[in-house]
């Protein structure tokens, strides 16, 4: 509810963020009071977006060398890119996390909702 209280008095809004139907740009532009303000300042965003860029980083450019010429593997060295190639993710390998993922999203939608009644 925007509203505490009563609802015709304006002093009781409990909405941070005004609505300017004549500012569209403004309000696209707002980061104040929205999710995006509370996601970019999370430790842990930043640390999995890095994670992320460091293995793409890692699958395409990192390649063998011998004798300072490029070459797809050595008997000592496997490129990422060949290796991300050869063993590629197939869906039969993630079903257990799916259906943990399912069953979760599930159970908190109906907490969510359950408080919202």
């Amino acid at each position: 509810m925007p509203y505490s209280g009563d609802f015709f008095k304006p002093e009781t809004l409990v909405i941070r963020q005004q609505y300017d139907a004549n500012a569209s740009l403004s309000n696209m532009l707002t980061v104040k009071g929205t999710v995006i303000e509370l996601v970019f300042t999370k430790p842990i965003f930043w640390i999995l977006c890095s994670l992320h860029y460091m293995l793409w980083f890692l699958k395409e450019f990192h390649h063998c060398r011998e004798n300072g010429v490029k070459v797809e593997s050595t008997s000592t060295c496997t490129s990422a890119y060949k290796v991300f190639h050869d063993y590629p993710l197939r869906l039969g390998d993630i079903d257990m996390l799916s259906a943990l993922v399912t069953f979760f999203v599930v159970f908190y939608n109906g907490n969510c909702y359950g408080r919202y009644q």
